[in-house]
């Protein structure tokens, strides 16, 4: 089973997702990502932290929100501390291209210096959950 919480802050979309991600529950988490990035959020955090699976599918998905991202002035960071998911970024060649770092505090702080080199705006905050 998966569950995705997303919280939208400060352009900044916070994406926890816990189980497993595959060609089948990975379309909802596209979804979810790609409103946001229309919207409010300019920077994804994903933190992987608690997930069990991922597969290309999701990997395709992450590359796809990087690159929204990117087209306004954004990026993306993934939080993933569990080697055999680690291998996964290692061998496709996405663990730099993802930003893929250990810990919520090191995507965290990414996030404020790619937010300290770009203009803010207010901060404009919303939550879902998905399972």
């Amino acid at each position: 089973m998966m569950k995705a919480e997303l919280a939208v802050c400060d352009e900044v979309a916070t994406l926890v997702v816990s189980g497993e991600l595959d060609a089948y529950t990975s379309p909802q988490v596209r979804d979810q990502l790609a409103e946001v990035l229309e919207e409010d959020a300019r920077w994804v955090l994903v933190d992987l932290t608690q997930t069990e699976f991922i597969d290309s599918f999701f990997l395709g998905i992450l590359m796809g929100a990087g690159k929204r991202a990117g087209e306004k002035d954004g990026d993306i960071t993934v939080v993933c501390d569990r080697d055999h998911l680690l291998m996964t970024f290692h061998h496709s060649g996405t663990t730099e291209l993802l930003n893929v770092v250990p810990t919520r505090e090191q995507a965290e702080e990414l996030i404020g210096g790619w937010k300290s080199a770009s203009q803010d705006g207010g901060a404009t905050c919303r939550e879902e959950e998905h399972s």
